[in-house]
């Protein structure tokens, strides 16, 4: 669901947010604060939860590693929260705003019905939604990241580096936590000594370096 006006449950300011921003921005940072004042005081009682400890997921009851302050499932476990989450929230918002989205929905449905797909260009009835492709073929080809770069150059230069850095990033702390729990940074897997060559030791596993040597001796045949 797009932009929508909507009323702040704090102080019942209206302010434009996506379908869960339940405050305002003020009232957001107010929150905000607060929040930091309780995980300070969590963390001098020993409450928080260090990043790589073990608990239980809420839907499942499996063990996970800990790899986010506000993480309650495993990873198999959030993404089926999420939409579910996501299900709940979104009727909730359309049966108290029907009045208001309905009108806009079916004025949309009922001008331009059909339009052009963006990738094979032959047009499609998108039945209101905000759909760009005629079939799912077409959409896999659009959300590919070779068809973003050659015919959105400017878009893909705005905003790959971006979506890489994030990545970057994740990778790294993964590694880091990896490393914390004596594993290897690479694979994840138990960690067994490499070997040393030419003077270089690896920061990865034994496995991993094996599997590195079969490759490319493979890719020099």
């Amino acid at each position: 669901m797009s932009l929508m006006e909507r009323k702040c449950q704090e102080c019942s300011a209206v302010f434009e947010g996506g379908p869960r921003a339940y405050y305002c921005p003020t009232c957001r940072t107010e929150r905000q604060k607060v929040r930091n004042r309780e995980h300070k005081q969590k963390k001098r009682k020993g409450l928080v939860r260090p990043l790589g400890s073990i608990d239980k997921c809420e839907r499942c009851g499996t063990d996970y590693t800990v790899e986010g302050g506000n993480q309650r499932f495993c990873p198999e476990c959030q993404p089926i929260h999420a939409a579910e989450y996501d299900r709940t929230t979104a009727i909730v918002f359309y049966r108290e705003n029907k009045d208001r989205i309905n009108p806009l929905r079916n004025e949309r449905r009922r001008i331009d019905s059909v339009r052009p797909c963006v990738v094979c260009g032959t047009e499609f009835e998108h039945k209101g939604t905000s759909a760009l492709t005629c079939m799912d073929e077409c959409a896999r080809i659009y959300r590919n990241k070779k068809y973003m770069s050659i015919h959105y150059p400017r878009y893909w230069a705005r905003h790959g580096e971006r979506r890489r850095g994030i990545n970057r990033i994740r990778v790294r702390r993964i590694k880091i936590l990896r490393e914390a729990l004596g594993l290897c940074p690479q694979c994840g897997n138990e960690w067994s000594e490499p070997k040393i060559l030419r003077g270089f030791k690896p920061r990865y596993c034994g496995a991993c370096q094996e599997y590195y040597l079969r490759r490319s001796s493979d890719d020099g045949r």
